[in-house]
This record gives structure tokens, C-alpha cells and sequence, in this order.
């Protein structure tokens, strides 16, 4: 059956910079018309939607965007990422409530609020620590998954109006938290309104992103899915922050997710001095349409690398199989043009996607088990970005492992055996 390209009701070409209102926006880079990173299919013979999948430079403020923006409820009402389903993320949740609770936390009864808070993972941390929290996030599965675990979450988008409920009914909130959820946001100026009127007056805003030095750096195009509006280095959040009264307290890099930063804004009268990260930034040229301009051309190498390994393999009679379905892996699977004719199968954990195929290149995803009893001679570490982790929950492995960021490598034994 053909794709179902998209349409002016499913998405909208974007035309101003949703930080700065610029009009003066550049293509730099075009992955063509791909299929949503989690629209995983019940049947390879489903229909499709495509939406197109390029990145634009705003030559006034430096943020790199979507051309489109895809309706938001097509994307985010049932969603088939779970934050609990990996080791890493639950500790890292885990020290991220500690060190907020210990430095920004006065009292119990301070309220701490998450904005796209997915299962609740975060919020459990919190509420072991004794705090009291609420959840928001549109995601009505998983919603009703925090909501069974006692952590109340509210299953709608987060706006200025709900801001301006939830602290009505509940008071002001000491800390608010959007963890991998400020780049998917189109309208930042609604959000940043609700921040503002949500949080008390010397409380924080606490966000993670993935971080566009870590994308320039390591060509990591697969991180480019249409959830992901944006693509942030720290100028233009800190220019949005500044049009809603808000100052950068810190921001630190982590190696999450492949390279994240983690934001911590407040309101504050006091004038908070400009961050330091933004001269490391121009000194990388995070601000010069030329680096995404040569972004481009390193996509478009690395691609054909990782092309030509995995067929050289293929070649030689030996069966390659997928480790991990994460979103990344569709941006990836379908810009390379890789399938059926080049992956056995795919393996996950997450309960949402296994039994189902892939989007666009329509592989099977099974159960990590499936991986284990087949010991497949070589496996494409798709979540890549949970290299360790995976090497050590799978040292009994026999067989090689390619990873395909920043460069496609072949390990030359698993590591972990």
C-alpha cells in the first residue's frame, strides 16, 4: 500500500522562529518525507502518514527547528516510550529528585510539578522523598499508568491555562520540570507564560534538552524525529527565558540521551549574569549557519557508510538483527533506506511495541529474548545511546555488536563477555 503523505490538516510549514519571531529561517539539512518515530504498526500492510523531515537555522537567534510541525495530538495521545523501561533513566530520575529536593525544596508541602512526566518515574522519586507532586502529560496511556501508581496526573497538554488551574486548585508550584518535553513544544511562549504564572516567586524551572553540540559534534541525525521541534544550544533559551523575566541559574552537560543539557532557569529581580556556555557555543560555531550547512554534508557520509558496512556484511551470507527500537532508530532505519532486506528483526522492551513493525520500513520487533536464543552474528545497536548498559545486560552475547554513532563501528568482541 503507497504512504499516505501529509497534509495541510496533519501538519503546518513553519515560517517564523518560535523563540525570536524571525522570518529569516535556512534549509540545512533534508531527510525527506518520513513516517512518525513512534507510529509503530499493527500490520507491516497499514497505512501510513509521511511528513517531511527537515531542519531549519534561524540566522537571528541560532535555533535549529522543524520545517513542520505535525499535529501534536497525532503524536502524543498514545504514546509507546516508557521512561521506566531503562536502568539509566530510572537513576538517572533518581539523582536528578535528590539534587532538586536537597537545593530547592523548603518544606513538604511544597508543590512540584512535571510537565510531560510519562509514567511518573520522576514523580515516584520525588514522592519517596516526601514531596507532593502532580503530573501532566497528554499521553493518556501513560497517564493512566502513573495514576494506578498513586502519582496524580493530569492526561491533558500543559498551557498557560492549565497553568493557571492547577494553581487555583493546588497553589503555586517550588519546582516545575520538563524532562525531554521543552523541544517538543511549538507555541514556547504559551508554555513559558504557564511556567511563569505557575511557579512561586524564587522557585525554578528545571529542563532537560538534547543538546545541539552533542548533534553537531556526532552527527547524530537520528535524534531529528518530528516530536522534536527544536534543537537547543543555550543562546536561545536563554533569550526566550529573558522575554518572560526569567535568568539561567545553571546549565550542565550530561551524557544522557547521547548529550543533554539540563537548564535550570528562575524569576528573579535580581540580574543574573549571562551564561558562560554561550561563548564556549560561538566558539564551536553553534551560531554560524556554515556549521549546519557542513552538518549536512556529514550526514549525508555517514549514512552511506553505515550503508555500505551493513551490505558488505549482508553480502557475506551473515545475518544482521536490530538491538532497540527507540524513536531515533526510525529516523535512522528509514534515512539510510534499511529493512527487511537488511534486519532479520528488531528487539525492544517495551510491552507497547513488541508484535509490532516498524515505521516506514516495516521490520518485525520481538521480545529481547527472541535475541538471546538466536546469539544473531551481528547486531545493529540502534539505542546506541545506551551502549553500556546494553554491553553489560548482554555479555553473554556471542556475537559483534555495530554501533553507528557518531561513526559505524564494529566492535570487535562484545565487551562484556
Amino acid at each position: 500500500m503507497a504512504p499516505k503523505t501529509s497534509s495541510d490538516a496533519d501538519a503546518r510549514r513553519v515560517r517564523r522562529c518560535r523563540v525570536c519571531n524571525s522570518k529569516d529561517l535556512t534549509l540545512v539539512l533534508d531527510l525527506g518525507e518520513t513516517p512518525l518515530a513512534n507510529s509503530y504498526l499493527e500490520r507491516p500492510t497499514d497505512p501510513e502518514r509521511r511528513f517531511p523531515l527537515r531542519l531549519l537555522f534561524c540566522n537571528d537567534c541560532s535555533l535549529v527547528q522543524l520545517s513542520h510541525i505535525v499535529r501534536p495530538d497525532l503524536m502524543f495521545r498514545d504514546y509507546a516510550y516508557r521512561s521506566s523501561s531503562s536502568a539509566t533513566v530510572r537513576e538517572h530520575v533518581r539523582e536528578l529528585a535528590e539534587y532538586l529536593h536537597a537545593n530547592f525544596l523548603t518544606s513538604s508541602k511544597d508543590l512540584v510539578v512535571e510537565i510531560g512526566s510519562n509514567d511518573g518515574s520522576l514523580l515516584g522519586a520525588f514522592k519517596g522523598l516526601g514531596s507532593r507532586v502532580l503530573g501532566v502529560d497528554p499521553a493518556k496511556n501513560l497517564a493512566r499508568i502513573a495514576n494506578e501508581r498513586g502519582l496524580e496526573t493530569i492526561p491533558e497538554f500543559f498551557d498557560a491555562s492549565m497553568a493557571h488551574q492547577i494553581r487555583q486548585t493546588r497553589g503555586p508550584a517550588r519546582i516545575i520540570i520538563g524532562n525531554n518535553v521543552f523541544a517538543h513544544v511549538d507555541d514556547l511562549h504559551d508554555l513559558m507564560g504557564g511556567v511563569a504564572a505557575l511557579l512561586d516567586e524564587g522557585g525554578v524551572f528545571s529542563i532537560e534538552v538534547p543538546y545541539l553540540g552533542d548533534l553537531n559534534q556526532n552527527v547524530e541525525y537520528d535524534t531529528v524525529y518530528h516530536e522534536h521541534l527544536s534543537y537547543f544550544a543555550v543562546h536561545p533559551i536563554e533569550t526566550l527565558f529573558a522575554q518572560f523575566q526569567m535568568g539561567l541559574l545553571s546549565v550542565t552537560r550530561l551524557e544522557i540521551h547521547g548529550g543533554t543539557i539540563r537548564v535550570i532557569g528562575t524569576k528573579s529581580k535580581k540580574r543574573i549574569p549571562r551564561s558562560p556556555f554561550i561563548d564556549l557555543e560561538r566558539k564551536c560555531g553553534l551560531d554560524r549557519l556554515e556549521t549546519f550547512r557542513d552538518l549536512g554534508y556529514r550526514v549525508e557520509y555517514q549514512k552511506s557508510y553505515l550503508k555500505y558496512t551493513l551490505d558488505k556484511i549482508k553480502s557475506e551470507g551473515r545475518a544482521i538483527v536490530g538491538y532497540g527500537a527507540p524513536a531515533k532508530s526510525n529516523t535512522l532505519l528509514n534515512a539510510c533506506g534499511i529493512g527487511t532486506e537488511t534486519l532479520d528483526y528488531v528487539i525492544d522492551t517495551t510491552p507497547e511495541k513488541i508484535g509490532k513493525y516498524t515505521p516506514g520500513t516495516h521490520i518485525p520487533i520481538y521480545e529481547t529474548e527472541r535475541f538471546r536464543r538466536d546469539q544473531p552474528p551481528y547486531a545493529l545497536m540502534l539505542a546506541w545511546n545506551y551502549e553500556k548498559e546494553i554491553i553489560l545486560k548482554e555479555r553473554d552475547y556471542t556475537g559483534q555488536f555495530i554501533i553507528p554513532i557518531p561513526y559505524p563501528r564494529i566492535l570487535s568482541k562484545n565487551p562484556g563477555q
